[in-house]
């Protein structure tokens, strides 16, 4: 837990302080939306390789170089001298989260029984809502304080130190006795489509990129498909696979996963489409912004704590899976009426409700997965999870941050020309300062009224998951880390459906 709030307090951190490093880097909204997209695209690539490893490698040691790796990318961030050197450096610190995120999900897998594993989800929600509530807060200062933004990176140093200390002095767990060959076959093609397909959709439909229909679309299209068929194929012929067909088959595991793609958004994603229309729509400052973040982050904290207190009183976790879909979808259907006239009450209902789906979901969606394999499974599976999660958090900010940009520059436009402005050349953040305050007011104004779109198509993601988390079928927690593996042992007491 110490590892896991080092990680995700420096990415709240660093996603407040976005709307002013990307200005100051000379970026561009493209940069903007990749210096999140990389940290994602690297956590969903790294999560399940760290999961499949951590089934046959020693956890602890995995753990620790997990931290190592983030300290890297950390020092890497709060030098880097360029936009370009920025993204590289997010992508380092996702890396290193995709292996905390994951393997903390395996140590509990190991060390806890599933009947109380709840109430350690609840620990873990509430760790994830205090990093993310001081996160945006702590960074809102910085950038605002004379110290400037650099130092949201070098304050997260000593915590990752810190941790790393804790981890060598006070965990104590057996070595894995699996041992098996790393898929590396899986590992390339899983990465390479991956990245192809979210290159294409950050890109696809922008302003000055390449079309739906054109020649490169469908190129990258095509291969990122081939390379996942590819994938399908070897993962299915590969016994020690790092995507298990055989788990994912299973109803609960699939459905899950289902569920887990606009939960992954709702983590990863949404903090930073709050955080630019907090800070270039409305015109908040970086402080504000971390503020205004508070209802959001309190109803995942409470979320979270509650569900996981009543999962392990009661032990039924069904209803608040579908509870916090439900109440997802309402908090994004909220945030789609969104504008720049938006009362401040308005948008903290919308994303507390989100924020309460977001706490009820993200850990119970895992503890149902991992209750419904074997221990000897539980790091790979969880892994699935954490990959589904953050690359439906990766793909979804990708593709409203393209909407987004789309939007945006169609309304900053027509706004202008109905005020008899102009702005010569294109627009970018680093632009937006130097305007006339005429302008610049209305350059903000159809900016905010842009966000509604994303999140219609959000709330609909939303509600897809929904439907998932409807159709799981509900199972009894088990008191132990195994399952029976007997052969006389029906099918569906060991998921609760037909596999």
């Amino acid at each position: 837990m110490a590892a896991m709030f080092t990680v995700l307090v420096s990415s709240s951190i660093v996603v407040n302080a976005l709307p002013t490093i990307v200005p100051d880097l000379h970026g561009s909204q493209t940069a903007y939306t990749w210096m999140v997209t990389a940290s994602l695209l690297a956590n969903a690539i790294s999560t399940p390789i760290w999961g499949k490893l951590s089934d046959l490698f020693n956890k602890k040691v995995l753990v620790q170089a997990a931290i190592v790796v983030f300290i890297v990318g950390t020092i890497a961030g709060a030098v880097a001298p360029s936009a370009a050197t920025m993204i590289a450096a997010r992508a380092v610190q996702g890396i290193a989260a995709g292996g905390v995120l994951a393997l903390l999900q395996s140590i509990l897998g190991v060390m806890v029984p599933v009947r109380e594993r709840g109430r350690y989800a609840g620990y873990t929600g509430a760790v994830l809502a205090l990093a993310t509530s001081v996160g945006p807060l702590t960074g809102g200062v910085i950038v605002d304080s004379p110290l400037g933004w650099r130092w949201t990176f070098w304050l997260c140093l000593p915590i990752a130190i810190a941790a790393l200390v804790m981890l060598q002095l006070t965990m104590h767990i057996a070595p894995s006795s699996r041992r098996g060959k790393v898929d590396w076959a899986g590992i390339t093609l899983l990465a390479s489509g991956v990245s192809i397909l979210l290159i294409w959709v950050s890109f696809v439909g922008r302003p000055g990129a390449f079309g739906w229909l054109s020649a490169p679309s469908v190129a990258m299209v095509a291969v990122a498909v081939l390379l996942l068929v590819a994938l399908v194929v070897v993962e299915r012929r590969t016994a020690s696979a790092i995507l298990p067909i055989g788990l994912i088959r299973r109803r609960t595991v699939a459905l899950s996963l289902i569920a887990s793609l606009p939960v992954g958004f709702g983590l990863f994603g949404a903090t930073t489409l709050f955080s630019e229309y907090l800070q270039i729509g409305r015109g908040d400052g970086a402080t504000a912004a971390g503020l205004a973040l508070l209802p959001f982050i309190l109803g995942t904290l409470a979320g979270s704590l509650v569900s996981g207190r009543l999962i392990t009183a009661y032990g039924r976790w069904r209803p608040y899976l579908i509870g916090g879909a439900a109440s997802l979808t309402a908090g994004f259907a909220g945030m789609s009426v969104t504008g720049g006239a938006t009362a401040f009450w308005q948008f903290a209902a919308a994303t507390t409700l989100a924020g309460i789906g977001v706490g009820m979901q993200q850990q119970n969606l895992v503890l149902a997965v991992q209750n419904s394999v074997d221990v000897a499974d539980v790091g790979v599976a969880s892994g699935t999870v954490a990959f589904i999660r953050a690359l439906g958090g990766a793909i979804l900010l990708a593709v409203f941050g393209s909407v987004l940009a789309s939007k945006s520059s169609a309304a900053i436009t027509d706004a202008l020309r109905s005020a008899h402005q102009s702005v010569s050349g294109s627009l970018e953040l680093d632009h937006l300062g130097v305007l006339p305050h005429t302008a610049q007011a209305i350059v903000r104004t159809a900016y905010a009224d842009s966000f509604g779109l994303p999140f219609v198509v959000a709330a609909c993601v939303a509600a897809v998951g929904l439907l998932a988390a409807i159709a799981i079928k509900h199972s009894e927690l088990r008191g132990s880390s195994h399952i029976p593996t007997s052969r006389s042992t029906p099918v569906s007491t060991v998921d609760g459906a037909e596999i």
